[in-house]
C-alpha cells in the first residue's frame, strides 16, 4: 500500500511538470486581422487569442509538412505552430495554432483554429491643406499638397474647371503594392481673378494726372504688387503677347505705351502734353503688341 501510494505520488509528480498550462484560449469565435506578407503581423493574434501573457513571441522560420507550410514562433516557453496561413492570399482564411510549452518533461500541446483575415496595409497618407485656392485660368498641381510612401503611387478622381469660379471636390488615392489603399478629399475654390481688373482700374483712377506714359503703367501696375518702370517698349518683359487683350493688359507701341481697358479704348499718358486720358487704343505711335501681364 506504501509503495502504491509514493507511484501514484511520482505519477501526479511527472503529471504536473509535464502539463502544458497554457494561457486560457479567448475568443475563439473570432476573426483576428493580419498585414499581407507580414509574419511580424501574426505575432499580435497570440496576444488576443489567449488572456496570458506568453512571452516575447519571434519568428523562428517556416518548414513544410504535409505539403503545406508551417510558420514557427517562439519565445522562451512557448512555441506556436501556425498552419493553413497564406499571407500571399487576402481574405479570410481557416487557420489551426498549435501551442506547446517548450522544455517540459511530457510535452503536450493545445491545439485551436480560427479563422484569419488577411488584408493589404494601408499606405500613409499625408496632406498639407485639404482646401485650396486658386483663380480663374490658374492650374494647381494638386500631387504638391499630397504625399505618401516610396512603394504607393497617387491618383486623384474628381476634375476641376480652372476656366470656370466654382467650388470642385476631388479625391485623392494612394495604393501601395499590395493593394492597400488611403484616401482623402482635396477642395478646390476657383476664385474670380481681378488682377488685371485691378490694373485697369488703377489706369481709370490716374485720368486727368500729369505724367507720361510709362509712369501711368508704372503706376497701374503697383496695384498688384509690381514694381516696374522702364521705356515704352520694355514693358514687352512683363509678360506674354496676345491678339485678344483683356482689360488690364498693356498696350506696347513705337516710344508709346498705355492700359487697355476694353471695347478699344485704353488709358494713355502723356496726351497732349502730360494729360492720362481715355480714348482710343489706336494712336499716331504704331502698335507692337498687347502684353498679358504674367502672375
Amino acid at each position: 500500500m506504501r509503495y502504491a501510494k509514493r507511484w501514484a505520488m511520482i505519477f501526479a509528480s511527472i503529471s504536473c511538470l509535464g502539463s502544458l498550462a497554457t494561457p486560457v484560449f479567448a475568443n475563439e469565435g473570432s476573426t483576428y486581422k493580419v498585414d499581407y506578407k507580414d509574419k511580424s503581423s501574426v505575432i499580435p493574434v497570440f496576444e488576443k487569442m489567449y488572456t496570458e501573457n506568453m512571452g516575447t513571441m519571434k519568428y523562428k522560420n517556416t518548414s513544410l509538412i504535409q505539403d503545406q507550410e508551417v510558420m514557427t514562433y517562439e519565445s522562451k516557453t512557448y512555441r506556436m505552430e501556425v498552419s493553413g496561413l497564406e499571407l500571399d492570399e487576402k481574405g479570410d482564411q481557416n487557420v489551426v495554432f498549435k501551442l506547446s510549452k517548450k522544455n517540459t518533461i511530457l510535452p503536450s500541446t493545445e491545439q485551436k483554429k480560427t479563422t484569419v483575415s488577411v488584408v493589404a496595409p494601408k499606405p500613409n497618407l499625408e496632406v498639407s491643406q485639404t482646401t485650396i485656392d486658386t483663380v480663374e485660368n490658374k492650374t494647381v498641381d494638386l500631387s504638391s499638397y499630397v504625399s505618401t510612401d516610396e512603394d504607393a503611387t497617387l491618383s486623384f478622381s474628381g476634375s476641376v474647371d480652372y476656366s470656370k469660379i466654382g467650388t470642385y471636390t476631388v479625391t485623392a488615392t494612394a495604393t501601395n503594392k499590395s493593394g492597400g489603399q488611403a484616401e482623402t478629399t482635396l477642395t478646390v475654390h476657383v476664385n474670380k481673378d481681378d488682377f488685371y481688373d485691378k490694373i485697369a482700374q488703377a489706369a481709370k483712377a490716374q485720368v486727368g494726372v500729369s505724367q507720361d506714359c510709362t509712369m501711368l503703367v508704372t503706376n497701374s501696375l503697383k496695384a498688384v504688387g509690381i514694381d516696374f518702370h522702364g521705356w515704352p517698349e520694355e514693358y514687352l518683359s512683363l509678360g506674354d503677347r496676345t491678339d485678344n487683350p483683356v482689360p488690364g493688359d498693356i498696350c506696347v507701341y513705337q516710344g508709346h505705351v498705355s492700359v487697355y481697358i476694353g471695347n478699344g479704348q485704353a488709358v494713355h499718358g502723356g496726351w497732349n502734353g502730360n494729360q492720362t486720358v481715355i480714348t482710343s487704343v489706336q494712336c499716331s505711335s504704331p502698335l507692337i503688341a498687347y502684353v498679358h501681364v504674367r502672375h
